[in-house]
């Protein structure tokens, strides 16, 4: 995953996000594990919303 330089890593299943999250944090990646409908939400651009880096999407990242 480091080698990609990927920001993101979308993971299938809520198994598989918490495994991959743990795997970040114990390598002390800089990335973030998100599942598809999560990337899709930060991607959306919606004119005279607020941005998809201001959101508060409530997973805590």
């Amino acid at each position: 995953m480091k080698a990609t330089g990927a920001r993101y890593v979308i993971a299938p299943c809520a198994n598989c996000k918490k495994q991959l999250k743990e795997l970040v944090e114990y390598y002390e990646l800089d990335q973030k594990v998100v599942g598809l409908h999560d990337l899709i939400l930060k991607a959306i651009r919606i004119p005279g919303a607020t941005p998809p880096a201001e959101r508060d999407d409530g997973s805590g990242n």
